[in-house]
């Protein structure tokens, strides 16, 4: 049984776009920023496999202080 938790996820499609070039520098640092608001929730430490819809529509819930272009980013990630 596969337990990838979400942030270990994105964290590894993170460094691989950044080890493969096909990040700049400047969005490496940008997306690991975005990421670093998912990490704060507990759906971070969650396995992907049991990461519900709802699960993800209550963590956007908590979310609506910032932007809606980071919120587009966070869900970018999600979507990876």
């Amino acid at each position: 049984e596969n337990n990838v938790t979400l942030m270990e996820m994105i964290n590894s499609l993170i460094d691989e776009g950044y080890k493969a070039n096909t990040l700049s520098p400047a969005s490496y640092k940008r997306i690991q920023d975005t990421s670093k608001i998912i990490e704060r929730d507990i759906i971070a430490d969650m396995p992907l496999q049991d990461i519900t819809n709802q699960d993800f529509i209550r963590f956007l819930g908590t979310i609506t202080n910032y932007s809606n272009s980071v919120i587009s980013k966070i869900y970018g990630l999600k979507r990876s």
